[in-house]
């Protein structure tokens, strides 16, 4: 248990082009108009496979480091808000400690804003040889 000292990895995993992300046409529209928006990129699921395993194996060797230290000092194990101070405000702070973000926190747009955005550009890429050809015939 993480209150009290016990190992946590909570990372959470990037956007990626899973299977069951893509049998859903909305996220799959989204996620293939966000390639107009720069600096957003969805990865492959090899990508976010890896990258999780990093994240875990980061998380047990920064934690085995602090039970050593620790150790020599005797004293029990601090828990992640003991360690780091900008920590302790809020329990969700654990997630800012190493983020995946897909690029979207430094992108000039909001999720719920940048969600329509790449839904316009992906379906105007989608029609837009038909909506030519349809205002040159007429």
């Amino acid at each position: 248990h993480y209150g009290q000292g016990g190992i946590v990895s909570s990372n959470v995993a990037p956007a990626s082009y899973t299977t069951s992300v893509l049998k859903n046409r909305l996220l799959a529209a989204a996620f293939a108009g966000a390639e107009y928006i720069a600096p957003v990129e969805i990865f492959d699921p090899e990508t976010s496979n890896v990258l999780m395993t990093y994240l875990l194996l980061h998380d047990l060797k920064q934690q085995r480091r602090q039970r050593r230290a620790n150790s020599s000092n005797s004293s029990s194990l601090l828990n992640e808000a003991e360690r780091r101070p900008d920590l302790a405000d809020h329990p969700l702070s654990l997630f800012a400690t190493t983020p995946v973000h897909n690029g979207i926190w430094r992108c000039g747009f909001q999720i719920r804003s940048l969600l329509e955005l790449v839904l316009i550009y992906y379906f105007m890429d989608q029609y837009r040889p038909h909506l030519l050809t349809t205002t040159t015939a007429a």
